[in-house]
């Protein structure tokens, strides 16, 4: 499901992961925020979240979003077995590899 059908579209990340943790504790939180892992590590740990991040490092010929919506379709299925509390990074060669912070922060 969508921030937008969960009517919690447009939420700072806190008030978005808390009502995520609370309505759906089990669920897998797709995102292509590369840092959120990393700024809201506190959060994800203490309610357990599970967090699939899409690979901001696209490759040609690919837009943003036709990125985004490849490497989705691609793991999707991946995304949804990973173990819970984990937080992995997605691209469309790689189905998934442990997160770790990029290197421009």
């Amino acid at each position: 499901m969508s921030s937008k059908e969960l009517r919690i579209h447009g939420f700072l990340d806190p008030p978005l992961l808390r009502a995520i943790h609370l309505l759906f504790p089990l669920a897998t939180i797709v995102t292509g925020d590369d840092h959120m892992p990393q700024e809201h590590g506190h959060l994800l740990a203490r309610w357990g979240l599970t967090v699939a991040v899409i690979d901001p490092q696209r490759t040609w010929p690919y837009t943003q979003e036709q990125w985004k919506q490849d490497v989705l379709h691609r793991w999707a299925h991946k995304m949804q077995e990973q173990k819970r509390g984990t937080a992995f990074r997605y691209s469309v060669q790689a189905g998934g590899r442990p997160w770790v912070k990029p290197r421009n922060l």
